[in-house]
């Protein structure tokens, strides 16, 4: 036993080095936290700008978006008001990396969000990892989610008792940021299209519902590796903390070697999961 676990931490050792020698997304908690009304661990948006240029996220008060966009970083409000975040905000939910396309396309016709998606499927080649998404051009409209102004730091399950609006625009210039998540990532975040919009002027955005496109230009990021971290809480006391890093096959890694199962971690390997992923919880 103990010679299995010694070959454990030598390879998690190495591994973590090539890791960090690959470009990891970073999510900080998960929907399931926040579905537990979860909201009392952030993160801060000057950590954030460690772990990316782009990405999206949200802020405790319902409504309240994080968009980060070439490095800055931004909250648009339920009204869909654009506004610079300071870096001493605090974010319960993020997703950032430092974006580097991998391969860019150009929409020259009309589509909807459905349509765009259809699309970006038909572009994306592994469709076993996450994709960070950035569009830019024209939208001939786009609908923004928009919420009654809410004191209450709650979301998800309670965004779906209040009643939503839209903010509807006509002829934005502007960009999507956004992820697409495959669906064996469901334990981590929802699987498919997550979109958030800025207008090139920075003063107008949020979390996308529809849209129309005109002429634009596509960005496609294929992301092999992801970082989520969660934190415990008095409100979750039953749930986990852990840090995970999913790699692809057979890569695999973790921020605490000294906690790992190798039992667990040589079953995971040799489990060769149909989506070709090994996952390594370590426990803080």
């Amino acid at each position: 036993m103990k010679y299995i676990w010694l070959l454990s931490v030598l390879l998690l050792i190495s591994l973590e080095t090539q890791c960090q020698q690959e470009r990891t997304l970073f999510q900080f908690s998960t929907p399931l936290h926040l579905s537990l009304k979860d909201t009392s661990k952030h993160i801060k948006v000057m950590q954030l700008a460690r772990k990316g240029n782009f990405g999206v996220g949200t802020f405790p008060r319902i409504g309240d978006e994080l968009i980060a966009l070439n490095g800055e970083y931004y909250l648009s409000k339920a009204n869909g008001r654009v506004y610079p975040a300071t870096p001493a905000m605090k974010a319960p939910f993020a997703v950032v990396g430092n974006f580097k396309p991998e391969k860019t396309l150009a929409v020259t016709e009309d589509l909807d969000l459905p349509a765009l998606k259809r699309f970006l499927d038909q572009s994306i080649d592994n469709k076993n990892h996450v994709q960070a998404i950035h569009i830019e051009g024209t939208f001939r409209s786009i609908s923004l989610r928009s919420l009654p102004d809410q004191v209450p730091a709650i979301r998800l399950e309670d965004e779906k008792r209040v009643d939503k609006q839209a903010l509807d625009l006509r002829l934005q210039q502007g960009s999507l940021v956004g992820f697409r998540y495959p669906e064996h990532m469901s334990r981590f975040n929802t699987p498919g299209y997550h979109f958030h919009f800025i207008d090139s002027s920075r003063k107008v955005g949020g979390y996308v519902i529809a849209l129309q496109t005109g002429i634009s230009r596509v960005e496609i990021d294929n992301l092999e590796a992801i970082k989520i971290k969660c934190t415990p809480s008095s409100s979750i006391l039953k749930a986990d903390a852990f840090s995970i890093t999913i790699l692809t096959f057979p890569m695999i890694t973790t921020d605490h070697i000294r906690r790992i199962d190798p039992l667990l971690m040589f079953r995971t390997m040799a489990d060769n999961l149909p989506q070709k992923l090994a996952i390594a919880h370590g426990l803080y």
